[in-house]
């Protein structure tokens, strides 16, 4: 969805192997890329005493544009906003991009009547109302996946949401997954309206901060990081209040075979302690309680004593 960033040359290539070969299936969600309009936003910023422009538009369509191109799918440097009705569903598309390029054989497009917002921005006039595509399902062959590719992402994204369209979501994700092809979309035909593929801007600072461009030379490459590999972090008992009692568990788990623990002492033989003997326990309870009887009537004894002195003594 609104990819900023630049893809790895592996990455092109592993995504192309997966969706021709292995069937993987991808639904592209895009947003605005124009040179001009992103010069127009600059501005001079109070605190920093410099001007800033943006390093990239809503969404990196060049970068897209070459991920895609394995396909014959390019997205334009239009800017177009409006309401579309789509199935008795009102979508809002903010400031999206258009198709460029899509093939014809397997594939179906969805146009719509967008004005143009890009000339709004650059020469403050009213914008002009086109008929452009901004939807398009692509099949690609025997046994591989499907494309899709939306010029507009802000309908599922929560930062800027008006009217979601998560309806027109489940529609292609179904096209994707079971191949049914959504009743508002027509056939393909070839795009013969003028539009052009943007470029990369120059001057760019989006290598500063990119995980893939070189930090130094914009036009290069970073190595390609290593998969991550997980370490588990080893178990060990939080409950050391009793040696004793430990060692006696650690006895039966390796008599058990299990291994839990390994210490450097282990007392000889732990079956023949009082703590193994199985009435020890209850025998141990039944003292506890005996004492605990003899006390309460020793107590009473010598209440009762007590009281029995205090009646023969002389009242004044």
């Amino acid at each position: 969805t609104d990819s900023e960033e630049e893809f790895f040359p592996e990455e092109i290539q592993k995504l192309s192997k997966d969706v021709t070969i292995h069937g993987l299936s991808v639904i592209v969600m895009a947003d605005w890329y124009n040179i001009e309009v992103m010069k127009k936003l600059r501005f001079y910023d109070e605190n920093t005493r410099q001007w800033w422009m943006p390093d990239t538009g809503g969404a990196n369509i060049p970068a897209l544009n070459t991920l895609l191109a394995t396909w014959g799918i390019a997205l334009s440097d239009q800017v177009m906003e409006g309401d579309m009705e789509i199935n008795g569903h009102t979508v809002y598309y903010a400031s999206g991009s258009t198709l460029a390029m899509f093939p014809t054989n397997n594939s179906f497009i969805y146009s719509a009547d967008l004005k143009d917002q890009s000339i709004e921005v650059k020469t403050g006039t009213n914008s002009i109302h086109r008929t452009v595509p901004v939807l398009g399902l692509h099949k690609t062959n025997k046994g591989g996946g499907h494309i899709v590719v939306y010029g507009d992402s802000n309908c599922i994204d929560s930062a800027h949401l008006q009217s979601d369209c998560f309806w027109l979501l489940d529609e292609l994700i179904q096209y994707c997954t079971r191949g049914i092809v959504p009743f508002f979309v027509s056939p393909s035909l070839p795009i013969t309206q003028p539009v052009f593929l943007p470029e990369r801007m120059e001057g760019s600072r989006l290598h500063q901060f990119s995980k893939v461009l070189d930090p130094i030379d914009s036009h290069q490459f970073r190595s390609l990081p290593s998969c991550p590999h997980h370490i588990w972090a080893k178990s060990r008992p939080i409950n050391a209040s009793s040696q004793f009692v430990q060692r006696i568990l650690d006895n039966k788990a390796s008599d058990a075979g299990r291994g839990l623990l390994t210490l450097e002492q282990t007392p000889p033989d732990l079956d023949n302690t009082p703590l193994s003997h199985p009435w020890f326990l209850p025998g141990l309870l039944a003292v506890s309680l005996g004492l605990t009887y003899w006390l309460c009537c020793c107590r009473k004894r010598t209440r009762s004593r007590r009281s029995v002195f205090l009646s023969k003594l002389p009242v004044v």
